[in-house]
């Protein structure tokens, strides 16, 4: 209990708007529940391990990076999920199993996302989620009651939910979630994993949606004919792509633009998210992460101005212009994160004005811009390495003899430049120069970065469809 209350007051919200005490307590129990399900006999782990070590295993819950897909404690090699099978379970013997039973009903409860299979005898059988979480169900079920929230649609939601989850029936309570209708929803209940072993399970996750107090949010979608327009020919006059659902699903959560796609869906975080993330978008996360790793590399850039509000804007940009239309199909691979981080940095002028930002917003920008690339850079990520180098090939960025980082008077035209290759590159009209290694000068000082393995992966973020079907 300790090491769980551990867990959530060491990701407590930062600067946001607290939530209820109904509403914590709601979210300790929902991870309670997936620590159970993430990590199953590795929990046990917990009181022996050092500080350190104990907050990299609740931060991904589990000892399992979510980065690097590796395990982080060799004391441990239970795979995520692993709390919903058997501690010594062999995947082959499983599937036997299954075959050999003749009514078929094996098959059916095992692949059932709400079940937990366990041994009997020298067999196995599998448990709803509803009786084998009972009593941390039980719990859940009586904190969503108590949550009493302004907006009646939401309570009613709450309220369905609550019931639902000792039943393992959701259509109900997915159908009153796409109706609320305030600014903030709230959703519990279980969402769909990757499951290392049979990819059908499911389990309890928590997520906070809300609005960012940022005239910015609001105005992240008149922007893109706004850029559109502003393109060279023959890519001005095309029309920009729609939200995807999955791209949207993360400019909602990061930048705050709620709204149902046009398509009856919603979309919400991978549950494997920490209670931080969920419990106010996940930029809670990313101030974590900014702090940790993006500040450490901005501190080798001279006159360090970043801060994590501008690395948002630069992180929002950089998302929509993926939706630009360039040449039909948005750009993949590392040329296309090139293209989209030369994209939102070139346009940075025009923004400012249109925006009415002060003077030093877009230098914030460029410097946590730059400090995402040293950072990515040690994580040996090509886009990163890539943009390193162009700028310091090209004038762009110089690195000081005291080992600093500093802006060179033509970086607005290497970023023009670095922006028109890539275009160029689209096109096949040239080959853009792709250098992917770490300058000699910066592979020392970035070092202590390239050990960083704290955070997790963003952009595996799931829809689930109208009505509960999956």
């Amino acid at each position: 209990m300790k090491v769980l209350a551990f867990l959530f007051l060491s990701l407590l919200p930062i600067r946001l708007p607290q939530v209820s005490g109904e509403l914590a307590e709601a979210d300790r129990l929902v991870d309670q529940l997936y620590l159970r399900q993430a990590a199953g006999p590795c929990l046990r782990l917990l009181p022996g391990l050092s500080e350190e070590r104990r907050e990299l295993f609740l931060f991904n819950f589990g000892p399992f990076s979510r980065i690097e897909r590796r395990f982080f404690l060799r004391e441990c090699s239970c795979l995520p999920g692993c709390g919903n099978y058997p501690p010594d379970l062999d995947l082959q013997e499983l599937k036997e199993a299954m075959k050999e039973d003749e009514t078929g009903q094996l098959s059916i409860e095992v692949n059932s996302p709400l079940t937990v299979v366990v041994r009997e005898g020298e067999g196995f059988r599998a448990i709803p989620f509803h009786q084998y979480y009972r009593k941390g169900l039980e719990g859940l079920s009586a904190a969503l009651m108590r949550i009493k929230t302004p907006d009646p649609s939401l309570n009613a939601y709450l309220e369905k939910r609550a019931r639902e989850l000792l039943t393992d029936s959701f259509e109900e309570g997915d159908s009153l979630w796409l109706q609320i209708k305030g600014n903030r929803k709230i959703y519990f209940g279980p969402l769909e994993v990757e499951d290392p072993y049979l990819k059908v399970k499911m389990a309890y996750g928590g997520v906070v949606f809300g609005l960012l107090p940022w005239k910015f949010s609001r105005c992240l979608p008149e922007f893109l004919p706004f850029l559109q327009k502003r393109l060279p020919s023959p890519w001005k006059d095309a029309t920009p792509y729609p939200y995807p659902g999955i791209r949207l699903a993360r400019l909602i959560q990061a930048y705050g633009k709620l709204k149902v796609p046009p398509a009856p869906s919603f979309a919400v975080l991978p549950p494997f998210l920490p209670s931080k993330a969920r419990k106010y978008l996940f930029v809670n996360v990313l101030e974590k992460k900014f702090e940790k790793g993006i500040a450490v590399a901005g501190g080798m850039i001279y006159g360090w101005k970043g801060t994590l509000k501008a690395y948002l804007y630069y992180l929002a940009l950089h998302d929509m212009a993926h939706f630009l239309n360039f040449s039909g199909r948005e750009p993949e691979g590392a040329l296309g994160e090139v293209l989209a981080d030369s994209t939102a940095i070139k346009f940075l002028p025009q923004i400012k004005e249109k925006e009415g930002w002060e003077e030093e917003v877009p230098l914030k920008i460029i410097h946590s811009y730059l400090a995402s690339l040293l950072y990515y850079s040690a994580k040996g990520k090509k886009p990163a390495l890539i943009q390193v180098n162009y700028f310091l090939s090209h004038g762009g960025i110089k690195i000081r003899r005291d080992g600093k980082i500093e802006v060179g008077s033509s970086f607005p035209a290497v970023v023009s430049s670095m922006w028109r290759a890539a275009l160029d590159a689209l096109q096949e009209r040239m080959e853009f120069p792709q250098k992917s290694f770490l300058p000699g000068e910066l592979e020392g000082p970035l070092k202590p970065l390239m050990e960083v393995d704290f955070y997790l992966e963003f952009n595996k973020i799931k829809e689930i469809s109208k009505g509960g079907k999956r």
